[in-house]
């Protein structure tokens, strides 16, 4: 049973945590019993950087950093790291799971910080009503009505997820149905290629496509030139279309 989740979400001068560097962390300590938020905290992380991309997409600059270190300083006298990371550990002390929204990628930055706790993501994982799996956390919460004002700051993106979480519980989910689901087993599985597809009509290959992408499958993304997904063993068995198990 999951009594609390904690929902994090980070912002990042890039994609490879071996060069890359945080500039921002959120945390939410979320109650299912509840269906609401107990805890936030966040913080733009103190680092050197000058990746304008980055700032565009999340409108984190490099001033805002350089201010944070100061006030970290005042704050408690340690590396904005240690801070962070004492902060995450304690949430985390008190939280049966962690959620995240594409959680391959954020716990790669935060797994030392949170300890021996499952993640759980709700772009793989969730199986949300009237949602596709696989969608941008937006998209996710749009199909449930969840309105979007604001998105790519960490604090903003936790606080969607717990609007996602609170929202099935308001239409009537039990909260504790969808963490169950959430933590099935799973394994990777790719579309059949049968070689007939060039074979098909034009119509034919975009409902093809349409059915995988609908499926969640995810094209040259995670087996390359396949149609590949993670999930249940049984619900492989009721797609519109052959699978296997993909073995590396």
């Amino acid at each position: 049973m999951i009594s609390r989740a904690l929902i994090v979400d980070i912002e990042s001068t890039g994609l490879d945590p071996a060069v890359d560097k945080v500039t921002e962390t959120g945390a939410i300590l979320y109650s299912l019993e509840s269906a609401a938020s107990l805890v936030e905290f966040s913080a733009v992380i103190p680092c050197e950087w000058t990746n304008k991309n980055a700032e565009a997409l999340t409108g984190i600059t490099l001033a805002m950093i350089r201010e944070m270190a100061g006030v970290h300083e005042s704050i408690c006298g340690d590396s904005a790291v240690d801070y962070l990371a004492g902060m995450l550990g304690a949430l985390a002390g008190t939280a049966d799971c962690v959620v995240a929204h594409n959680a391959e990628f954020d716990r790669q930055w935060l797994d030392l910080a949170i300890g021996d706790l499952p993640w759980l993501c709700t772009m793989e994982d969730f199986r949300f009503p009237g949602v596709t799996p696989g969608q941008s956390l937006t998209a996710t919460a749009l199909g449930l009505g969840v309105p979007v004002v604001s998105a790519h700051r960490a604090l903003t993106d936790c606080r969607l997820i717990a609007a996602i979480l609170t929202r099935c519980a308001e239409l009537g989910h039990d909260l504790q149905e969808l963490f169950r689901i959430a933590r099935r087993p799973k394994a990777l599985f790719v579309a059949v290629d049968d070689g007939n597809f060039f074979r098909l009509s034009k119509a034919e290959q975009e409902r093809s496509t349409e059915a995988r992408r609908l499926a969640g499958f995810k094209w040259n993304r995670i087996v390359p030139k396949a149609w590949a997904r993670r999930m249940p063993a049984e619900d492989a068995q009721g797609l519109p279309f052959e699978v296997r198990e993909f073995t590396r």
